[in-house]
């Protein structure tokens, strides 16, 4: 999992099509995602559009609970270090009770819209 990335299930069906030559239906994939959610393995946040001021059920990304995840399973990858500076950014947000989506403004990406009601 590309962590900080937009993430499309569609993507994800197509690849494992196309190159690991599986067929998985879009439920399945769905199903996972939720499962490592509820594992506390990862959280999902939403897109929002910034306007209309609606949430949007696509191109959400993920991020892992704990960055350590990534490190373990990668060792001393230095290539990634803005996205796991971004995971780390994003879970103290979540820590310190800030509400966490993304958007878009055009073409520019907004990678935290933080929000606290008080």
């Amino acid at each position: 999992m590309n962590v900080g990335h937009h993430f499309s299930v569609k993507s994800v069906s197509e690849y494992l099509k196309t190159r690991a030559k599986r067929h998985s239906k879009r439920e399945i994939i769905y199903n996972y995602l939720k499962y490592f959610e509820n594992a506390c393995f990862i959280n999902r946040v939403c897109r929002e559009n910034i306007m209309g001021k609606v949430i949007l059920k696509t191109n959400e990304k993920f991020y892992l609970t704990d960055h350590g995840f990534k490190q373990a399973v990668y060792s001393h990858n230095k290539r990634d270090a803005q996205l796991i500076l971004e995971n780390i950014v994003y879970m103290e947000l979540i820590r310190r009770g800030w509400e966490v989506t993304i958007g878009n403004v055009g073409k520019n990406e907004i990678d935290f819209l933080a929000k606290k009601m008080d």
